[in-house]
């Protein structure tokens, strides 16, 4: 499975990724500071958050197995 969204501007900063791996679950990625502040907020015991400097490049992810958590923090993503 791979959701991608992206604005319709031509630089693209606010885009989210997700895609599940068998070994690691899912892999919810963006490169907006807006998603990455979404990203951070569900953050816990079992959705590990990574991210790099705030930049242009920026990149936040979150890696969980947990299935309703992704469901939830896709819905606040979409809003």
């Amino acid at each position: 499975m791979n959701i991608k969204k992206c604005c319709n501007k031509a630089d693209c900063f606010c885009e989210f990724v997700v895609n599940y791996d068998k070994s690691t679950g899912w892999i919810i990625s963006t490169n907006s500071t807006a998603y990455a502040q979404i990203l951070k907020a569900f953050e816990n015991e079992t959705a590990v958050l990574s991210y790099s400097e705030l930049t242009k490049n920026h990149y936040a992810t979150i890696k969980t197995k947990d299935v309703l958590l992704v469901r939830n923090i896709i819905s606040e993503l979409e809003k």
